[in-house]
């Protein structure tokens, strides 16, 4: 949370952050409910091996989020 709240900060103006830093708790507060939820259904539908393939899928997601975001910003990836 803290790290996606500093990226959101160096994009918004002043009046924005209160708002953005509600809407990411709101989001994250979802996700906390919702992955537990998700991670117990994949795997009684596919097996043990499921729970690792539901874990992934947001991780790739998140991750191509950011190498876009280092794209539209120019910053070069060692």
């Amino acid at each position: 949370y803290a790290v996606g709240v500093a990226c959101a900060n160096e994009d918004l103006v002043q009046s924005e952050r209160t708002s953005a830093s509600a809407a990411m708790i709101i989001y994250f507060a979802f996700g906390a409910v919702m992955a537990p939820l998700t991670l117990a259904y994949a795997t009684s539908l596919a097996g043990p091996s499921a729970y690792f393939l539901a874990l992934a899928i947001p991780q790739l997601m998140f991750m191509a989020m950011v190498l876009l975001a280092q794209r539209k910003r120019h910053v070069s990836v060692p």
